[in-house]
């Protein structure tokens, strides 16, 4: 992932300005809709409603939309007792 760490509002390499809020924001919502992938569970609707949240600046809507694409093409993980 290119999550990208940073001064609050600050500049980093290729000029993308970051909040550190945002970073954590999005953290948390890459490693919710991970978790929630790793069944049989349809993420769309989770994926919709985290897209939406104002806090999360174009930067960080372009990276959960990578993230979404990358949990679509990979297939649930079994469990064990399957």
């Amino acid at each position: 992932m290119r999550f990208l760490r940073g001064p609050p509002q600050g500049n980093v390499s290729g000029g993308i300005r970051v909040k550190t809020e945002s970073v954590h924001l999005l953290t948390e919502y890459v490693l919710s809709l991970s978790m929630s992938a790793r069944g049989d569970n349809d993420i769309t609707p989770l994926y919709e409603t985290y897209l939406s949240d104002a806090r999360l600046g174009e930067s960080e809507r372009e990276e959960l939309v990578w993230v979404y694409m990358s949990l679509q093409l990979t297939p649930p993980i079994a469990s064990e007792g399957a």
